[in-house]
Parts: C-alpha cells; sequence; structure tokens
C-alpha cells in the first residue's frame, strides 16, 4: 500500500482477527444469557484458537471414533465385564443448574465410560431405531453425544439437537426458540470464512454489517429482558471491533476492489461513508495510475452472476437504486468511473480473482 502513497498508520492499520472478534462477542452473549465465561475476564479462544475456526461435526476425530462400530463392540465387551452400578442414577447436584447446565453434565457422564455410552446407546436404539436427522445422515440411534466443548460457541448448536434427542423439552426450546435463531447470523460468518479459498478481506465491513443488524433486531424484537440484556451486551463488543474496522483504510481498499461490492456497498452506511471509502480509493487509484502504463481501452468481458446466496445478501444494498452493468460502454471513461459503474458485471462473489483474471480492464 505504501506504493500507492498509503503510509502505515498503527492508529488504523491494523487487520485483526475476525474470527476472534466473532468468538469475544458470542462468548460475551453467552456470558450474559447461559453458562458460559466472560471473554474480558477467560479468553477461552486464545487457548483454542489453532482449532478450527467454524465447527464441523463431521470432522470431530473423537466423536467418529465413538460412533465406529469397532469402538461400540469395545464398549460393550467393557461393559459386559465391569458393569457401571451408578450409570443410570439421577442427578444430585450440590447447587441449583439451570436446564443448560443440567445438559451439559448429562452429556460429560454419558461420554465418560464405556458403560455410560453402552446405556445410552441402548436407550437410544429403544426410541429412535428406523429414524434419521431431518438434516440428512445415519439412523439416529448410531450417534453418540459430542463431548463437551464449551470453549467452541458453534457446540451450542449441536448440544440443542442432543435435547431434542432426549426430549428434554424445556432445554430444547431454550436453544431452538431462544439461543439459536439469534445466533446463526454468526453462525454463517465462520462458515463462510472458514472455507480455503474464501478471500476474507472484502467481506469484513460487510459482514460486520451483517451481525450488526442481526443484533440490532434482536433487541428490539424479543420480549425477553435476558436475552434483550445479552444481545447489548454483544452488540457493544461487537461495535468496539467494527469502529475500529471502520477506520481500517485497508478494509475499505478491499472492499471497493470486490466486483460484486465496490463502491455501492458503502451507500448501506450513508452517503457521507460512501463519499470517504470513494476520496480514499480515487487516491490509491491515481497513484497506481501513474505508475501503470494505461492500456488500450477494450470492453470488460462481463461474467456470469452465481445463483443467490449469503454473500450476495450481504452486498445487496436495498435502499439504494441497484447498481447494473450499463447497456452501452463508453470507451471514454476512466477506468474508475467505469468500475463504480459495475462494468463487467459483479460475477462470482465467491471467486472475485476469476472475475479479474477474465474480465479485468485491459
Amino acid at each position: 500500500m505504501q506504493r500507492y502513497g498509503i503510509h502505515f498508520a498503527p492508529e488504523n492499520g491494523q487487520i485483526r482477527c475476525l474470527a476472534h472478534v466473532v468468538n469475544l462477542v458470542v462468548q460475551k452473549i453467552l456470558a450474559s444469557l447461559i453458562d458460559a465465561d466472560d471473554p474480558d475476564v477467560n479468553d477461552w479462544y486464545l487457548l483454542h484458537k489453532f482449532l478450527p475456526f467454524h465447527y464441523n461435526n463431521d470432522e470431530n476425530d473423537e466423536l467418529n471414533e465413538l460412533e465406529d462400530a469397532t469402538f461400540v463392540a469395545d464398549d460393550e465387551k467393557l461393559t459386559d465385564k465391569c458393569p457401571d452400578e451408578e450409570k443410570d442414577q439421577p442427578l444430585t447436584p450440590d447447587e441449583p443448574l439451570n436446564a443448560v447446565q443440567k445438559l451439559r453434565i448429562i452429556v460429560r457422564k454419558v461420554v465418560s465410560s464405556p458403560q455410560r455410552r453402552s446405556s445410552f446407546r441402548k436407550h437410544a436404539k429403544r426410541h429412535y431405531t428406523g429414524k434419521f436427522n431431518p438434516d440428512g445422515g445415519r439412523e439416529i440411534c448410531t450417534l453418540m453425544c459430542v463431548r463437551d466443548v464449551r470453549t467452541r460457541w458453534n457446540y451450542w448448536k449441536l448440544l440443542e439437537q442432543l435435547a431434542s434427542m432426549l426430549k428434554a423439552r424445556l432445554i430444547s426450546d431454550l436453544f431452538s426458540r431462544v439461543i439459536d435463531p439469534h445466533m446463526k447470523p454468526f453462525t454463517h460468518v465462520t462458515r463462510i470464512m472458514s472455507k480455503a479459498q474464501m478471500p476474507t478481506l472484502p467481506w469484513v465491513l460487510p459482514m460486520y454489517a451483517h451481525m450488526e443488524e442481526a443484533l440490532s433486531t434482536t433487541i428490539a424484537s424479543t420480549n425477553l429482558p435476558n436475552l434483550k440484556v445479552a444481545a447489548a451486551t454483544g452488540l457493544s463488543k461487537l461495535r468496539e471491533y467494527y469502529t475500529k474496522a471502520m477506520d481500517c483504510q485497508y478494509y475499505r481498499v478491499a472492499t471497493i476492489c470486490h466486483p460484486a461490492l465496490r463502491a455501492n456497498w458503502f451507500s448501506k452506511l450513508g452517503a457521507h461513508e460512501k463519499l470517504k471509502a470513494e476520496a480514499l480509493f480515487e487516491h490509491v487509484y491515481k497513484e497506481y495510475e501513474k505508475k501503470i502504463p494505461r492500456p488500450a481501452d477494450i470492453p470488460v468481458q462481463s461474467q456470469p452472476e452465481r445463483s443467490s446466496s449469503f454473500l450476495d445478501v450481504l452486498a445487496d444494498v436495498p435502499d439504494i437504486a441497484e447498481a447494473k452493468e450499463p447497456e452501452v460502454v463508453d470507451p471514454k471513461a476512466s477506468e474508475l468511473a467505469r468500475w463504480y459503474r459495475f462494468e463487467g458485471g459483479k460475477g462470482d462473489a465467491y471467486h472475485p480473482l476469476v472475475w479479474w483474471k477474465v474480465s479485468s480492464f485491459k
């Protein structure tokens, strides 16, 4: 960036880890809502940042081992040799527990020994033989509980599924009606940003805006006081980092460089923010133009757009007239003006480099 007249300044040049920010926000929400630590006191992300950004149940090696037929047979053999007299005894905690705490203890108990795992499988077969997960996959009775992962907030979705399977109606309702609908925006972010070939920098500001809108909607729409407080706590933490991201010039330039976003996306934030972004980008463009010979004017080849996706939702600016590729290309217009007019189309939001390879201005 220094090559184009943008010099590094610590106060507005830091590119933060979006995975960490998302984790901090959700930890804040969960700390206010259910059994979870406040990240300002105990940030679990730092201890586990080597793990995948987005938790994928299918990639959990430990869980796959617990569900393996050989492992199941070994559990049954050990159970026959060493029966566990306490495996079906009710929980008698010393302190009152909320619904989530109870479910987490149940999960830990189930996976803690061969005897308890075998007992769980017998109950599952009794109630779920021939029934399959609505989301697809194997027979429900062949599945095992996921070991408690309190440090991974995506795990709460799996807890909800387990609660539903165990017919723990109170706990299942807590997740499905209270927690899950308001965590989905964050799950979308982690799933998309964890893709190996995903260009993350252009989408940081749209992701922040998406999460801010989701939390603001929750605060305005919910009738549950605890959820309102939790969402407000998360929103405060989110805005702390969103403000810093908006001040970072590299995010602005990267956003405008994406064919599906360009300067039009900043219209979501108001005319003033769009003007600021365009002023910065035009400065970079002029510095670049001084060093690179101007090529011959050749119309840009339009790229087909991908079918509607989560990124298309982020790129959409509903209150602004939709920016479309001009029907007639003016070869005398500056490259910058042609870029702002969406010449070449938006292309595939997930693969902007394909657009630049095929459709860049010649």
